[in-house]
């Protein structure tokens, strides 16, 4: 069944095949039918075709509209046959050669995904695969899903980061000249350790199960795990080494990295990505690149020049999707202490307007300071839910699950989760989610590029405006809280779709 003006779409797209451009961004909205768009252009165009998402959520969500497509996920979510661990821990990690391994449902997927001509990864699998897969098959085409995130996905996947509990278990001394290129020299005066460490890690793997392809590994299983598990640490240590190695040598060719100690951890940061979406992108022919939120200097922040751009409205009207701006005050660091009894106060008095109708709704407050502060103090608090870093994804579910009118207060699912119909009927954004500039590589980019720093905020709003509205008979409603928002509507007036603007209420941003 075609979503609203997909079939034309469809044929834009096919359209742009023909040309000499090698991208097409696609900025459209929540209920086009993106994930669709892609299975009708291989079929179309015959041509063998990528997807990458990125979340396993999202991986799920395609795999039951599209059965007939191989989905791939990390080895942490398939079972070993032979040794009770997941694939990451399994003695075929260490070359073991494995009876069972055609049968192994990791290997099952990882052999129809290489071959088939549709198949369906997540962002940090796909680039991993196409960097060090010796037998993996680039595409004809890829489609780049919420590629909004493709920046962060590119940054996470070159970046590096060592922890003092690391350097003590090795009993190393701390690295002393603390800049990207003193990591480098420090990860490369400590590599060759590692790398003998990790074959006598290996060989110990080797002793513990015989070395043969018997049906179930030998020795005692808790030795197994425990060789395994010093494998994984110096594979990840030798990994984090290497990647600093790099950042030093890019540093040297003038390309800006940042070193950065958060805590314990010791991290190398790009400012940039640009030099560094071959990862990515590699060689294929041709890239789709799809989001609700995309501008042109997104697009080129990434370093891609040549390309064409869709531009879709929402089939969905705006009176069922209303984005009310109703200003508490300005959110500055300064002034929030002073301002969250009245903001909590209209929180409260959104939420009471909701309850008469027992409709359930989403808070997204950017930091867990101001959830817990928001959930302990509002008078609605018992129907409250809120969550830490571990647990998410289990408070997730309750809230969708939960039969009352209950209010799930979030830091971090501004994307990447769907709450159709009644498990949200309204969101409230208290806060602008600017970026912090307590991080190094935001500040640097920050000075660069002002614009990115005000549309990033921009942005985020729209996609989080977006949790609660999935297709064309739901209805939410969203409410902006913070006088922020105002200034920077009206500074990415012409970046915002019409269709969001379109659906605000109280402030004209034309």
């Amino acid at each position: 069944e075609w979503y609203p003006n997909q079939q034309e779409l469809a044929q834009k797209i096919l359209d742009w095949y023909d040309t000499d451009k090698r991208f097409l961004v696609l900025v459209a909205p929540t209920g086009t039918g993106k994930s669709l768009l892609s299975v009708v252009t291989q079929r179309a165009l015959k041509k063998r075709t990528h997807v990458v998402v990125s979340t396993l959520r999202l991986q799920d969500q395609l795999q039951s509209s599209f059965a007939f497509a191989p989905v791939l996920k990390g080895r942490d979510n398939y079972e070993c046959l032979i040794a009770d661990v997941s694939v990451t821990q399994a003695p075929c990690q260490v070359g073991f050669q494995c009876a069972v391994k055609s049968s192994c449902d990791y290997f099952v997927d990882r052999e129809s995904a290489y071959v088939s001509d549709f198949a369906i990864f997540n962002y940090p699998l796909y680039m991993y695969t196409s960097e060090f897969s010796t037998t993996f098959k680039r595409p004809d085409i890829l489609f780049c899903d919420e590629s909004h995130l493709a920046h962060l996905e590119l940054e996470k996947h070159v970046s590096a980061e060592i922890s003092d509990r690391d350097i003590g278990s090795m009993s190393w001394r701390r690295p002393r000249n603390l800049t990207v290129e003193g990591m480098a020299d420090w990860a490369a005066d400590n590599m060759v350790e590692v790398e003998e460490e990790l074959q006598r890690a290996r060989l110990w793997v080797y002793g513990i199960t015989g070395g043969n392809s018997g049906d179930r590994i030998k020795g005692n299983t808790k030795d197994y795990k425990r060789a395994m598990s010093r494998y994984g640490k110096y594979q990840k240590l030798a990994r984090n080494l290497t990647l600093m190695q790099r950042a030093g040598l890019d540093t040297e060719q003038g390309k800006p990295w940042v070193f950065d100690k958060i805590g314990s951890i010791y991290k190398v940061r790009p400012v940039f990505v640009a030099d560094y979406t071959k990862y990515l992108f590699g060689d294929v022919d041709k890239v789709v690149l799809m989001t609700a939120t995309m501008n042109r200097d997104d697009v080129e922040r990434l370093g891609i020049t040549d390309y064409d751009m869709i531009e879709v409205d929402s089939v969905y009207e705006p009176k069922r999707r209303p984005v009310y701006y109703r200003p508490v005050g300005r959110m500055s660091a300064a002034s929030e202490p002073s301002l969250m009894p009245a903001m909590i106060d209209e929180i409260d008095t959104i939420i009471g307007a909701h309850m008469t109708k027992q409709h359930k709704g989403i808070i997204h407050t950017v930091s867990y300071k101001r959830a817990e502060i928001i959930k302990n103090t509002s008078k609605y608090k018992r129907l409250m839910m809120t969550h830490g870093a571990s647990d998410k994804n289990e408070v997730i579910r309750k809230f969708k699950e939960s039969e009352e009118a209950s209010i799930l207060i979030s830091p971090s699912i501004l994307e990447g989760e769907d709450f159709p119909h009644d498990q949200c009927r309204y969101v409230i954004m208290p806060k602008v989610p600017y970026l912090s500039l307590g991080d190094k590589v935001v500040r640097e980019r920050l000075s660069e590029d002002p614009n990115w720093y005000t549309w990033k905020a921009v942005s985020d709003i729209i996609q989080g405006s977006g949790r609660g509205m999935r297709n064309e008979k739901d209805f939410c409603s969203i409410y902006i809280l913070d006088a922020m928002f105002e200034e920077i509507a009206r500074k990415h007036s012409d970046d915002i779709p019409q269709w969001f603007k379109a659906a605000i209420k109280y402030l004209e941003i034309d």
